[in-house]
Formats: structure tokens, sequence, C-alpha cells
């Protein structure tokens, strides 16, 4: 599986209020497929009372929630959790909470919010460790079909990763079934990049994958006949790493290999 991520990370950006609008209501947990960026403040515009919900009737004033929230948006008042400022969806307050009193179903999908199980959590340090050490870099791969189910579980590991700010600017794309045809697109889109040197800093590294793809058409070192391409397009660099990363510990829980490709460029709104 070629695991390629790019970055565009773009100057300052003056958003409209329905731009803010839409892609609040865009989102869903951690879910960041086809949502648009993040700022706490896009929040600042939006009633907290449309995304975080407490059951007065549970909640017992404990202040854990209060004491777990970074950005200082929820406060105990009369013996009660009460919303004062801007949240970032973290979900921390959900956790916390031993009553169950607070849910964020205008932010979250509850469904996909699990209760903490320490023996499902736990995992072998050992086993990790070595994992870790083991994983390499894979650029022969069979000619074999990779499992739905192996790709959204792969995905989903992508998704859970936490992003700064908790951002969630990380964009998924899976191809699998029409995989020559993008893989010729993307082909064309660099003999068009290097005609015009649109991206400097990668235009040797480009020119040296096109004169391989030209003298020896079999042999393709972009995507090294691999079955499967994931794209991950984000506007904070460390994000798509982030999530990058994720999904290849998943990919070599599932038995599979990956290779990671990397690409970032800056634009301008």
């Amino acid at each position: 599986m070629c695991v390629l991520w790019h970055t565009a990370v773009a100057g300052e950006e003056k958003r409209s209020a329905d731009r803010k609008k839409s892609q609040l209501a865009g989102r869903c947990g951690t879910c960041c497929i086809e949502y648009g960026d993040y700022l706490l403040d896009d929040l600042r515009e939006k009633e907290v009372s449309d995304m975080v919900h407490v059951e007065e009737k549970l909640c017992i004033g404990c202040g854990q929630c209060e004491q777990d929230c970074f950005p200082q948006a929820i406060s105990i008042k009369n013996g009660k959790a009460r919303w004062i400022g801007a949240c970032m969806e973290c979900g921390h307050c959900v956790a916390v909470c031993p009553m169950g009193a607070v849910s964020m179903d205008g932010a979250y999908d509850m469904t996909e919010v699990l209760p903490y199980d320490a023996q499902q959590c736990t995992v072998s340090p050992k086993n990790l460790l070595y994992a870790m050490k083991c994983h390499r870099s894979i650029r022969q791969y069979q000619c074999k079909a990779v499992e739905q189910e192996k790709l959204e579980r792969i995905v989903e590991a992508g998704r859970y990763t936490p992003t700064a700010s908790n951002r969630q600017d990380v964009h998924f794309v899976v191809v699998q079934k029409e995989l020559e045809q993008i893989k010729a697109l993307i082909w064309e889109g660099i003999d068009r990049l290097i005609q015009f040197n649109a991206i400097p800093q990668y235009q040797r590294l480009l020119q040296s994958l096109q004169k391989k793809k030209q003298s020896v058409p079999s042999k393709d070192a972009l995507f090294f006949d691999a079955p499967v391409l994931v794209v991950l397009t984000c506007s904070s660099p460390w994000n798509g790493q982030l999530a990058a990363r994720s999904m290849e510990l998943m990919a070599q829980a599932e038995g599979l290999g990956t290779l990671q490709r990397i690409y970032s460029k800056w634009t301008e709104p």
C-alpha cells in the first residue's frame, strides 16, 4: 500500500461566517474525510449549546471536566457544569465525566465515542516495540487486492489520530479499483509540474522519477506497483505525518506493507 500525502499550507485567510458555519456543521467526531480545516476562532461564532450538552440531573459538580478543559470553556457554577467559552471539541469532558452527564451530539457522533476498557486498551510494550523495530518501507508488492474491511480499519486509524489544536484537517482518499487510471493522471500532472518548475524544491526528484519511468516503463519508482494508493491532504504538515504513521502501524497489524511518500507545498489564499 502506497501512502502519499501532500500538505497545502495556506497563508492567513479571512473566512466568511457562512464558510465557518458550513465547516462546523460538517464535523463528525474525529472523522476528517471531506471536512475542512479548523481554528478555535471559528467556534466563537457558534452557539456552544449546539455542540455540548450537560444532563443536569446526572451532573454532580465534581469539577473534573473543568480541570481537564484546556481552553477553559467549562466551569462549575451553582454545583453544575456550565459552558462559558470557545470549545475545541476535544471530547475530554465526555471522557472524564464519572456520571456520563456530558455529551457532544452537536460535534460528535456519540455512537463512535467508546467507553474506556483497560483490557482492550492494553498493548504489550514488548510486542509494540518489536513491531516498530521490524517496520520497513516496502518497495515490492504482491499483486493482490486488499480487503475492504482492512482498508476501513486503516483509515479509521488515521481518522482517530490526534491533531494539533484538534484541527482535524486531514483528508483521506483511498484508490484501489481504478488505480491505473489515477496513476496515469498523476504522471501527467508530474510532467506538467516539471515543465513549469511548479515546485522547485522537488524539481530534481520529479525529473529523476520521470526519467526512470521513461527508460523502463515497467519499473515504477513512485508507486512500486502497490495495489492500493492512499492520498492524505492537510493544511498542517505535522498532522499528515502523524495520521500516516498511525495508518502504517495499523497496516502492519493487518499484515500489510506500506511505503510513505511525502510532498509539501505552500499555497497562497
